[in-house]
């Protein structure tokens, strides 16, 4: 752990040094923030360790870097190591769940520097939820909650949020779902659409007429046009070692085989043609729009 902690530190003052050096163009294609998909069914996935040396990786080449994670109940051990790792290395995070959570989870994930976390909630009734998420109400329900409770025993400045995806069962119900979620604890409710899913009939009407949600500038840009206004890329790296610049496009490679560094700078073309790919959306960790480290 002493090495690691000592290749971390010549990592930071490298990056600092060339950051400064670097052309404000050149910056524009370094990916904004990075998503780390742990849920995997692949047999071959990413150890706990190789993770971290890929975050490491990461800081050596771009400095401390906004990391969302997104998680089931079968990877929350690996999720609070992850935030742990990430609060060490100066990155704020973000955790993206439909629940199950308990309140000692939640209250270890603040205690490990937990950002900000997003609870998707679909409708206030179970069939809406398994409809559209294919999840349990109660449990993304008791999820906010503990959350919330967590940040009020700790008295830390976790970021709560609730996420709706828009579906023709629940747009009637935004404004209820809204006044529910802001009830139990949530800072910020906001809405979303799921990968691959198409705009629901009446969606933007119904969106901009229930004043409690927000929704991402590049969604409602899809909402109102069709298509997403530009914005900086993403890095998405799954439990399988894939590396990508957008959900559903090329692979840029494992990053087991090479740095993220090597990765990304080897796949011009394929990042050329990732900033015009039209998002499918399911950019959930566009809400907050900006979050600091918490050390």
């Amino acid at each position: 752990m002493k090495e690691l902690e000592q290749v971390l530190a010549r990592g930071r003052a490298r990056w600092r040094g060339l950051r400064a050096r670097m052309p404000l163009l050149s910056r524009g294609v370094e990916p904004v923030r990075l998503v780390l998909e742990l849920d995997g069914d692949s047999e071959e996935v990413l150890t706990p360790a190789q993770w971290k040396k890929t975050l490491v990786d990461w800081i050596t080449w771009l400095g401390p870097t906004r990391v969302c994670i997104k998680t089931t109940e079968s990877c929350l051990d690996l999720a609070l190591e992850m935030v742990r790792f990430c609060h060490r290395l100066e990155c704020p995070t973000h955790l993206v769940t439909s629940g199950p959570v308990t309140e000692e989870e939640a209250l270890s994930f603040v205690d490990r520097g937990l950002g900000a976390v997003t609870i998707r909630v679909a409708g206030l009734d179970e069939s809406t939820q398994q409809q559209v998420l294919g999840t349990p109400l109660e449990a993304a329900s008791n999820a906010l909650y503990a959350f919330s409770n967590a940040r009020r025993e700790r008295e830390r400045p976790l970021v709560v949020l609730v996420n709706i995806p828009l579906h023709e069962a629940n747009l009637s119900s935004l404004g209820s779902i809204a006044g529910w979620a802001k009830q139990a604890g949530s800072d910020v409710v906001g809405v979303g659409l799921l990968l691959g899913k198409e705009i629901p009939v009446g969606a933007l009407r119904e969106v901009q007429a229930v004043a409690d949600v927000e929704c991402p500038a590049p969604l409602m840009s899809y909402l109102e046009l069709g298509q997403c206004q530009s914005q900086g890329l993403r890095a998405v790296l799954n439990a399988s070692g894939e590396l990508r610049a957008v959900d559903g496009g090329a692979v840029l490679g494992d990053v087991r085989e090479q740095s993220p560094e090597a990765l990304w700078k080897k796949n011009s073309a394929v990042l050329g043609s990732a900033r015009s790919v039209e998002r499918p959306f399911d950019e959930v960790e566009l809400l907050p729009e900006e979050l600091a480290s918490v050390r």
